[in-house]
């Protein structure tokens, strides 16, 4: 299965102090394949920001181009399943957005119950050249009481390097380090009913 999506920008007339005409330009494009209990998918984004500069910030009439790359598998066999997945961010002219992200991920329903477990590796790059570097580790186990009520639990924590400060991020809410190098942990219990 393929899928594209073209986004054709602002609507502005370009002069300041409005965005350029060619800010938020996108083109997207994405691909999924699957045989059996594989699944391949891969996807590219290219988009057109604007750039600020000055106190207080203002656009500055040019853009940047921020190219997005994921790639990612998965292989279900019976009650087992395993992922690995790898996400590339290029912006050269916005600080501290270069990065990239490995992840790797299994599954195993256990009777009635499921158990998730998720290893991530986070790497961001920096203007002083110094990455901030992360590995995010999670845990999770789900439980059907009935075809539209659902227990779950999670466990998840960041440690943070010495200059990083990302948050542990989930479904519903993040939650953020104190201060850089600050590890980050959380434990949650829930019911999801669908109505």
């Amino acid at each position: 299965m393929l899928r594209g999506m073209v986004n054709l920008g602002s609507e502005s007339g370009g002069g300041p102090p409005a965005p350029p005409r060619q800010a938020n330009r996108l083109l997207a494009v994405s691909g999924k394949y699957t045989l059996d209990g594989l699944m391949l998918v891969a996807a590219y984004q290219q988009l057109s920001r604007p750039t600020v500069a000055g106190t207080p910030a203002a656009f500055t009439g040019a853009t940047g181009t921020r190219r997005d790359v994921l790639l990612g598998l998965r292989y279900g066999w019976g009650r087992y399943a395993v992922s690995a997945g790898y996400l590339q961010i290029h912006q050269p002219t916005v600080a501290n957005t270069d990065g990239r992200q490995l992840s790797l991920g299994a599954s195993a329903q256990i009777g009635d119950g499921t158990v998730l477990l998720s290893a991530l590796q986070m790497r961001q790059n920096t203007a002083s050249g110094v990455a901030q570097t992360a590995p995010v580790l999670g845990l999770g186990y789900t439980y059907p009481l009935s075809r539209r009520t659902v227990l779950y639990s999670s466990y998840g924590q960041v440690r943070n390097s010495a200059t990083a400060a990302f948050p542990l991020v989930s479904a519903d809410t993040a939650t953020s380090p104190g201060a850089r190098g600050a590890r980050v942990r959380a434990l949650v219990w829930g019911i999801q009913h669908t109505f």
